[in-house]
């Protein structure tokens, strides 16, 4: 596993990994920190041709601050790191909202649970909160949306070129190979990716080479599965429920995958008190631009959770 700095290989090394089958039988990889017995769970969920060594500056941080306080867990979304290749016709954001329901039935059957999704993986959440509203408020007690969209995306960002050359070339070389045969480094070089995943900040060159990787070891049926759902998908109706629990919505200001507007769409939907973290020249992948800013957005959530939940306080720090 390439990973991000040596705290973050530590980190997530350390965790613990196993298997699980969603409804369909998709098996989804899960790394989790902490015991089971934690008083809250925090699930990440990552992006589009992303995975979950890319949450590694979030682990590692949360890590430090909570120690076993709070229990971490983090899964490959399917079709994606070491999660099972899907069936083509499940590649869809309502199929993800029903993989959350898995991994927290499987790995999270009790307690108060904080999710956190970035980009595919807060619609992922979304998806969630639309087919399971009874879950909101009984057993999601908060959610955090990074760089991601509940609408728009088929008029908003790098959306609008998917039907391109480079796009439909990727679509036709899919559909001609064995699922999942081909990464996507076949058909779209690593320095291509620059452009439309960072903003306007200095990104760290060992952040860049492992973003790269990931991205372009993604299978090509995997991309092209996801396009669709990605382009046309509307979970606006998702944001009642998610408006009844603390929720922050954080985005680069230099966002062209799911521009600022499309945050701002989210916080119109929530309720007065949602946080909004407008994250200066971060791009997409703002996480990893600027990664104390949205981990520390994380630790204000569950103190917020707590103190909405009627805890008295939140986690306290054992690190630093």
């Amino acid at each position: 596993m390439n990973v991000i700095d040596h705290t973050a290989t530590t980190t997530l090394m350390s965790g613990e990994a196993s298997t699980i089958a969603t409804e369909d039988g998709v098996p989804l990889r899960v790394r989790e920190w902490g015991p089971r017995s934690a008083p809250l769970t925090v699930v990440f969920s990552h992006g589009f041709c992303l995975q979950t060594s890319t949450w590694a500056p979030q682990l590692a941080y949360l890590r430090s601050h909570w120690g076993d306080e709070v229990r971490l867990v983090a899964y490959d979304q399917r079709g994606h790191g070491e999660s099972g290749t899907p069936p083509a016709h499940s590649c869809t954001i309502d199929q993800l909202g029903r993989d959350v329901q898995s991994v927290l039935d499987a790995i999270v059957p009790s307690g108060p649970t904080l999710l956190v999704g970035h980009s595919m993986g807060g619609m992922s959440i979304l998806s969630h909160a639309r087919q399971y509203p009874q879950m909101i408020g009984s057993r999601v007690a908060a959610a955090a949306l990074i760089s991601t969209s509940a609408r728009g995306l088929a008029t908003a960002g790098l959306f609008p070129i998917v039907n391109t050359p480079v796009i439909n070339t990727l679509r036709a070389v899919s559909a001609r190979l064995p699922l999942g045969s081909c990464p996507l480094s076949a058909v779209i070089p690593p320095i291509a990716l620059d452009h439309i995943t960072y903003g306007r900040g200095a990104i760290p060159k060992h952040v860049r080479r492992h973003t790269h990787r990931v991205i372009t070891s993604t299978r090509l049926a995997t991309c092209a599965g996801f396009l669709e759902s990605l382009q046309h998908q509307d979970t606006s109706d998702a944001l009642n429920t998610l408006s009844t629990i603390p929720t922050i919505v954080a985005c680069g200001d230099a966002d062209y995958v799911t521009p600022l507007r499309n945050s701002i769409h989210l916080v119109s939907g929530l309720n007065r008190d949602t946080l909004f973290v407008r994250i200066p020249k971060a791009g997409h992948l703002a996480h990893l631009e600027q990664p104390d800013v949205v981990s520390e957005a994380i630790v204000a959530l569950a103190a917020r959770s707590a103190r909405t939940a009627g805890h008295g306080s939140a986690p306290t720090a054992s690190v630093g």
